[in-house]
């Protein structure tokens, strides 16, 4: 999976999708300066979220809160 996220919003509805809306309001995190900033503590965070739900409805769930995705597919794919 690969994600998008441009906007604070997008990066709410994210954290809500990953059951961690915590995060979103986390000052390290909260503006799109500070996720770029502390980028390695946050991905190591999303990592271990991301790995907890399914392919299938991870997409289905940005999709359906217009969270930019999509699915790195294999050579096989």
């Amino acid at each position: 999976i690969i994600f998008a996220v441009g906007t604070d919003v997008q990066f709410q509805s994210l954290c809500s999708i990953l059951g961690i809306p915590e995060i979103a309001h986390n000052e390290l995190y909260a503006k799109n300066q500070n996720r770029v900033q502390n980028r390695d503590t946050l991905r190591t965070i999303l990592q271990q979220h991301v790995g907890e739900i399914s392919v299938s409805l991870l997409l289905e769930q940005c999709y359906q809160h217009k969270v930019p995705v999509g699915k790195i597919n294999t050579v096989a794919e």
